[in-house]
């Protein structure tokens, strides 16, 4: 439980401290002092969203501290070792600056704003005096029958499930994507069969162009290879040749490229040219030689003619140069192999899905089970302490629907269940749904039920009502201060109230006051003694001048509790 605030220019609030007791303590004083302020402190070093117009005018930064009693809390203390935090106590430091940046701090450790906000959720419950209008949203709604029957742990798989299913259905749609229709694979698989049918080579097409350029220009290459020739070797009929005139000048040579280095390199030079000249010789000759047959590899000029113009036409179809008609055929066979794997994938994602569904759905069922019996238990808690709020014939009651048809039945984080609080203040009206039928004043009562009977069963130690028992008065206001005194026996109760009724039967008594020195406005908190009650709860009942009539009353009050 909360046993300490520090809070540091926040708002109005420069300097303050206040240490907390057990049982039921209210806090009160005039309207503007800041009691409200000690709630936006708490909810700020809980995680709440930062807020940089609650730093102080003037000032640089703002801080809330909090030391929390967790000796006897099993709960908070397994989720600090889980975080590997300090167990043994639970301090809680936030800071936030006018730059926008934040600090917070567990047990001295930095840590994010979301494990402040789940280790707050463990610590405290604030049930603000505006709370009563979200009792119109039926997610509320739920959540205060999941609260009241503590169905975390089946919430908690439905998440885990849920979360599982939406990965899987993504990843479903996301190669459903890429995948194409059947008609798209049939085309893959036409146009692959075809080419597969014509068997381009890897090397063919080129080889085909130098066949089909030999084999055209057979007459012309031959008479070309013999004019080389004639030119390079001995050929009969010619006096000289290459081959002969290197001879001359490599004999001129090499009886002086011993003693005259200038000609070593000459030598060198023609000795590599008779060497190249008669590799060259070797090849044009092997090339003259060849008949036909061998230079087309026993095709005619006509058969390269059609299939050349084959492979022409079959890549004009898929409008690609001819030349990349063999590597579109290992394309194509790749992307059908994808496809085909994609189906097969899809189809075990469908099983997968369908088996998060079942599973969700087991869960699901077990938490509408339990909500129908839990809703029983609540609604009659709530028409009791309705009853006793002095609606005698008033009527609460939860319906509990499914939230979509069995056939369109799709997993949610929440669950299968339409959850709607019905409400009828007197006998002969049917209920209704609490949103159309219910006053204000009639929502005020149903809102403090209702946190009235959630607080009976919850598991967090501390809950601070935030002038709840707004526009309830007299006999109504007593019986709401009896209410939170007797939960006060069980829990933590911290109640910023404006009726005297409630606040003189607390335990412990703060008052906040606000007050203006040297042009500065600066809020203390008081314990108040037994004396100092009676003249609070007296200045609670007659306002600005306190009558020995309204102490006597403030004296019986107290006296009464």
């Amino acid at each position: 439980m909360l046993r300490y605030l520090s809070i540091q220019n926040l708002a109005i609030i420069e300097q303050l401290e206040i240490d907390f007791t057990n049982g039921f303590t209210a806090l009160t004083g005039e309207t503007g002092a800041g009691k409200s302020i000690l709630i936006d402190a708490l909810n700020l070093a809980l995680g709440s969203r930062s807020d940089l117009s609650l730093i102080r005018q003037g000032e640089e930064k703002c801080e809330i501290s909090a030391i929390f009693d967790i000796s006897q809390n099993r709960v908070v203390s397994e989720w600090l070792k889980q975080q590997e935090l300090d167990c043994s106590e639970c301090i809680i430091r936030r800071q936030l600056q006018l730059n926008g940046s934040t600090k917070a701090m567990i047990n001295g450790q930095p840590v994010g704003q979301k494990s402040l906000r789940e280790l707050g959720d463990l610590l405290v419950n604030i049930h603000s005096q505006h709370a009563h209008y979200a009792l119109t949203q039926q997610n509320t709604q739920r959540q205060i029958l999941d609260d009241y029957g503590n169905h975390y742990l089946l919430i908690k798989k439905l998440n885990s499930i849920y979360a599982v299913y939406q990965k899987l259905c993504q990843e479903y749609q996301e190669i459903q994507q890429l995948n194409s229709t059947q008609d798209k694979v049939d085309l893959l698989t036409f146009q692959l069969t075809e080419i597969q049918q014509f068997k381009p080579g890897a090397d063919e097409y080129e080889q085909l162009n130098q066949q089909h350029l030999l084999l055209s220009n057979t007459e012309a290459v031959k008479s070309d290879c013999q004019a080389a020739l004639s030119a390079l070797s001995s050929v009969e009929g010619v006096d000289s040749n290459t081959q002969q005139l290197i001879d001359v000048a490599l004999n001129a040579l090499r009886r002086y490229r011993e003693n005259y280095p200038q000609l070593k390199r000459a030598t060198e030079l023609l000795e590599d040219a008779q060497t190249y000249v008669n590799e060259a010789i070797d090849e044009i000759q092997h090339l003259h030689s060849i008949d036909d047959d061998e230079l087309s590899a026993g095709q005619t000029l006509n058969d390269l003619d059609r299939r050349l113009s084959q492979w022409h036409e079959l890549a004009r179809k898929h409008n690609i140069p001819a030349q990349e008609l063999y590597n579109l055929s290992l394309q194509l066979e790749e992307n059908l192999k994808k496809l085909q794997g994609l189906s097969e994938h899809l189809q075990q994602l469908e099983g997968k899905i369908n088996e998060q569904k079942s599973q969700w759905k087991k869960i699901a069922d077990e938490l509408t089970k339990k909500r129908k019996e839990n809703a029983i238990h609540l609604q009659l808690s709530i028409t009791a302490y309705l009853q006793q709020l002095q609606m005698y014939k008033a009527r609460f009651e939860i319906e509990i629907t499914p939230l979509f048809d069995a056939s369109a039945m799709k997993p949610t984080l929440n669950g299968q269940d339409l959850v709607t609080f019905m409400f009828s203040a007197n006998v002969d009206i049917v209920p209704r749904e609490l949103s159309k039928i219910a006053s204000g004043g009639e929502l005020s009562r149903v809102a403090l039920s209702i946190a009235v009977a959630n607080a009976e069963n919850a598991t967090i130690p501390t809950l601070i009502f935030d002038e709840v028992d707004v526009g309830i008065g007299g006999a109504t206001a007593e019986i709401v201060g009896n209410l939170l005194h007797q939960l006060g026996k069980k829990q933590q109760i911290l109640s910023i109230t404006h009726q005297a009724q409630v606040a003189a039967q607390a335990n412990e008594h703060l008052l906040i006051q606000k007050s203006t020195q040297e042009d500065k406005t600066k809020t203390q908190v008081t314990p108040l003694e037994k004396s100092q009650r009676v003249e609070e709860i007296a200045r609670m009942i007659g306002g600005v001048t306190i009558t020995d009539t309204t102490r006597k009353h403030a004296q019986e009050l107290l006296e009464l509790n």
